[in-house]
């Protein structure tokens, strides 16, 4: 079983990180159908927003409202 953890700091300001170990990011498209209920490649997600998950709506909502 596997858990993705997502923070959002409340400050404002830049943050630079920089790791030289080769770390690698992968897309996990199992993970990816699961949670969408379909196909969805990590720039459908991201850049064209063409996929979401209806029962993220509260976290998005409060993400929103922690922003401001």
């Amino acid at each position: 079983m596997t858990t993705d953890v997502v923070s959002f700091p409340k400050s404002k300001g830049l943050f630079a990180g920089l790791n030289l170990e080769g770390s690698m990011v992968k897309a996990s498209d199992d993970s990816n159908k699961a949670c969408y209920n379909k196909a969805a490649r990590p720039v459908d997600i991201v850049v064209k927003k063409a996929v979401s998950n209806p029962g993220s709506a509260k976290v998005r909502e409060e993400l929103k409202k922690a922003a401001k």
